[in-house]
């Protein structure tokens, strides 16, 4: 699934990348991309000598910038490329679209999900808003799913270059964006809250983005430390930033919380419990160091 994944956003990238539209790919993918990429980003932390592993995904999860929502002409170029170029089907209206795709044992069925950041307070006349979707005024049949939590998407974007760790001819020249560590925790405590009321078999009562808050913090190396003391200075006192403190305290602040409770259920971690257990005090003081300068808010966005 992984390599069908892969073409897809390969094409979808090529397609968009002449027209000045840069991919941020979050979800699954953009944390395998993560994990196979990132090696020249320096040392882990030698308190966490396992590494947590991947887990599985069946989409793209594109986020959109606030200035990307707010372009008509590049929503539009976006809209035609999925649908007509790629020959994508609508799932939900008109943010998440679908593709079978034929393979040697049995069709595939791959999804895009757009999601997008708020606009910025001075493009928000550009931008209609109506629920959980944003498009921008005067385009039709294309919307981001809005995301208030992915404000600050951009900030520490990391580049992949995926022909530096993969088929280097097949993947010429192809330039992605994943989010920061920070921003990946800041959307996955989000996330977390979201769903850990939730005991549909998808939403797993948030059970796999509890274990993606401890992959990420075992993961992250100086510069995603350094870039997150960067965008707390830069948006520190923002709502979304002060509620994933609010999370980080309430749902891991300790043994007990809830998220750590989650995180111990899932069975990526239980299956190595007995060294990731070890893990839990260090996880625990690492991601409160992370937001310890940012004042937490219960407040909804």
């Amino acid at each position: 699934m992984f390599e069908i994944l892969l073409d897809e956003l390969v094409k979808l990238n090529s397609l968009l990348r002449d027209d000045g539209i840069s991919l941020i790919l979050g979800g699954g993918m953009g944390l395998y991309l993560r994990d196979i990429c990132l090696a020249g980003f320096g040392p882990r932390s030698p308190r966490y000598p396992r590494r947590p592993g991947s887990r599985s995904t069946e989409d793209l999860d594109v986020l959109l910038s606030a200035d990307i929502i707010a372009d008509a002409e590049k929503m539009a170029r976006i809209r035609d490329v999925i649908r007509d170029a790629m020959n994508y089907e609508v799932a939900v209206r008109y943010f998440q679209f679908v593709r079978k795709i034929k393979t040697e044992d049995w069709p595939r069925e791959v999804g895009i999900d757009l999601l997008t950041a708020p606009p910025t307070q001075e493009k928000a006349d550009d931008v209609k808003q109506k629920g959980n979707r944003a498009r921008p005024h005067h385009v039709t049949e294309i919307h981001g799913r809005l995301t208030p939590e992915a404000a600050g998407i951009e900030i520490g974007a990391i580049p992949i270059d995926l022909s530096s760790v993969l088929d280097t001819e097949r993947y010429r020249e192809t330039e992605v964006y994943i989010p920061s560590s920070f921003n990946y925790l800041i959307l996955k405590l989000h996330a977390f809250h979201d769903r850990k009321d939730r005991t549909d078999e998808k939403s797993d009562e948030g059970r796999h983005h509890a274990f993606d808050v401890f992959r990420i913090v075992t993961d992250m190396r100086e510069q995603d430390w350094e870039t997150a003391e960067h965008h707390i200075d830069l948006e520190g006192q923002e709502e979304y930033l002060r509620r994933a403190a609010y999370f980080q305290r309430d749902y891991f602040g300790n043994e007990t919380g809830v998220g750590v409770m989650s995180l111990r259920g899932n069975e990526g971690y239980r299956r190595n419990h007995t060294e990731f257990d070890g893990y839990i005090d260090p996880f625990i003081e690492d991601l409160r160091q992370l937001f310890e300068n940012v004042e937490p808010t219960e407040r909804d966005l």
